[in-house]
């Protein structure tokens, strides 16, 4: 999640700076010291009544149109990383994520009578009951009183036996 945030941090800097480099003129005559006083502006003179378009007075000139601002910036100069680095954070991120979460319940779904468990709070135990559109489990875990145990399915950590996971854990780190 921090790195979302970083990113988007750094997305609006950049935005910001594109805005910023639009305007210069702007920040530059704000910026000069008015060591005189303003001069007096010319009074403006009333345009002549013109026949045609082709008589507008040669002083007058259109203003300048704005070049397109942050969006042309961020589109031309940016679109490349931003793209690149959307694209890494939803295959480093986002997939694993679906993926592991299907596998989850894909085996929460494979799940049937005399399964050996492990629920995530540690508990060992074997299926007793469970029916395929069920929220809940039963699990024994206790041979001798016949303890059982009704759990959430949700709750399943690990499905197999719990000796044979440990024994495949000790085999990897002889052979390591």
């Amino acid at each position: 999640m921090s790195g979302l945030l970083a990113f988007l941090y750094c997305t609006l800097l950049l935005l910001a700076q594109a805005g910023g480099e639009t305007a210069p003129a702007a920040k530059s005559d704000a910026a000069k010291p008015d060591a005189t006083a303003a001069p007096a502006k010319a009074p403006r003179k009333p345009a002549p009544a013109a026949d045609s378009p082709d008589d507008a007075p040669a002083d007058e000139t259109a203003p300048a149109a704005n070049p397109g601002g942050w969006t042309d910036a961020l589109f031309s100069t940016y679109a490349l990383p931003l793209g690149a680095m959307l694209l890494l954070m939803y295959f480093m991120l986002l997939r694993p994520e679906q993926k592991k979460r299907k596998e989850v319940e894909q085996t929460l779904s494979n799940l049937k009578k005399n399964d050996h468990i492990v629920t995530i709070g540690g508990i060992c135990g074997t299926v007793v009951n469970i029916s395929p559109g069920s929220t809940y489990i039963t699990i024994k875990v206790d041979e001798s009183n016949n303890t059982r145990l009704k759990i959430l399915r949700s709750a399943v950590a690990r499905v197999g036996q719990v000796e044979d996971q440990d024994n495949k854990i000790e085999a990897k780190k002889e052979s390591a």
